[in-house]
């Protein structure tokens, strides 16, 4: 079976959560909402309908994620589409997943500081409170020397 490849730009509508599986491996997961642009029958452009879906990242994406997004940011973001369906209480449906691979923030709609992380212990699997502690504060951030 192939896997769906998508390219989304969307808003954080959910603040990303970390958690780790029983196996130890991080993931995190939060709400991303997307709308296109389009015609408004004036010459001009207005947002299309909204779609929700659930992203969810793993291993060092899901550590720096959680360090990086919070609920308001514009994201571009690379990954794997699923289609889920579920039933509850006689209800059925289907809800969009994205399993991401690759995400940033989207830079035409502000400014983001890279700052590149510390190699991880493997035996912790997740980031150091040295790096919790230095993302903490964005927008006092200043750039790593080469």
């Amino acid at each position: 079976m192939n896997d769906i490849e998508v390219q989304l730009v969307g808003n954080v509508v959910t603040a990303p959560e970390l958690r780790l599986t029983k196996g130890g491996r991080s993931v995190t997961s939060f709400r991303l909402a997307s709308a296109p642009r389009v015609p408004d029958g004036n010459g001009g452009w207005r947002d299309g309908e909204t779609s929700f879906m659930n992203v969810t990242c793993w291993n060092a994406t899901a550590e720096n994620v959680v360090l990086s997004l919070k609920k308001g940011n514009r994201v571009l973001l690379f990954g794997t589409l699923k289609i889920a369906e579920w039933e509850k209480e006689g209800r059925k449906g289907r809800e969009v997943e994205i399993d991401a691979t690759h995400i940033g923030h989207d830079l035409q709609h502000g400014m983001s500081i890279y700052r590149k992380v510390a190699a991880r212990s493997s035996s912790s699997g997740t980031a150091g409170d040295q790096d919790r502690d230095a993302a903490g504060d964005q927008d006092r951030a200043a750039p790593e020397s080469p």
